[in-house]
């Protein structure tokens, strides 16, 4: 599943609305929350776009993005889905199963 910061601003609108249109499970999140940890817990990416003018944003994006990447890493060492690929852009992340070579 897909978990997107719950915002009206940036590109959240535009990823709902593409997410619905193409069928796409996805869950709405918020990152502020104390319990982000546990919202993302069933989840295999993230779509936060996050502003580097707020300065909440960026102590928030600080703390989660890293511990996601160390997720997202202990994930596919424990043999759950072959191949797990972190991408860190923009300071956003995203994990999702590399194409089989």
């Amino acid at each position: 599943m897909l978990a997107i910061h719950h915002s009206n601003a940036g590109f959240h609108p535009r990823w709902v609305a593409y997410c619905e249109e193409q069928g796409i499970p996805f869950k709405r999140v918020d990152c502020h929350a104390s319990d982000i940890i546990q919202q993302l817990s069933d989840c295999n990416g993230l779509l936060w776009h996050h502003s580097q003018m707020n300065p909440r944003d960026l102590l928030v994006a600080k703390a989660i993005l890293p511990l996601w990447n160390i997720r997202a890493f202990a994930f596919s060492q424990t043999g759950a889905p072959a191949g797990t690929l972190t991408i860190r852009w923009h300071r956003s992340t995203c994990s999702k199963p590399l194409a089989p070579r």
